[in-house]
């Protein structure tokens, strides 16, 4: 996927060195991948970034998002012929982190294989109330 933007830049660090010093760049980058996103300790997204996660069966959808989530790029699943199968834009909503069907929304079946649903979606801090 797209990794998250730095939160900072090397002219944000105090001290002296460069607005472009490669060393803080790289201490940047090295905090940056031990707090945010999926393999983070922080359990959240800082960095705008762009995420793909995977779940098994329909239920586990609407708590599967790392937040804040800014919007989603698109939610498949495979079908029971081994398909991939796009969710129509219309058929759910966005509510925080969470992904809810309307209710026009009928689960089809799925392949039986582990995750088999995917959502690809963008996570973090845009400067935009997430909650919005």
């Amino acid at each position: 996927m797209i990794p998250p933007d730095p939160i900072l830049t090397p002219g944000d660090v105090p001290g002296d060195h460069a607005a472009d010093d490669l060393t803080v760049v790289a201490m940047i980058a090295a905090a940056t991948r031990a707090i945010d996103g999926p393999t983070g300790w922080l359990g959240r997204c800082l960095g705008p970034q762009t995420l793909e996660t995977a779940v098994s069966c329909w239920d586990d959808l609407p708590e599967a998002l790392l937040g804040p989530v800014i919007d989603i790029d698109s939610i498949s699943y495979i079908d029971t012929a081994g398909v991939d199968q796009i969710v129509a834009d219309d058929l759910w909503t966005l509510d925080g982190n969470g992904i809810y069907f309307g209710s026009t929304w009928s689960e089809p079946t799925l392949a039986s294989r582990r995750n088999a649903i995917k959502i690809q979606y963008q996570a973090g801090y845009d400067g935009e109330d997430p909650f919005s």
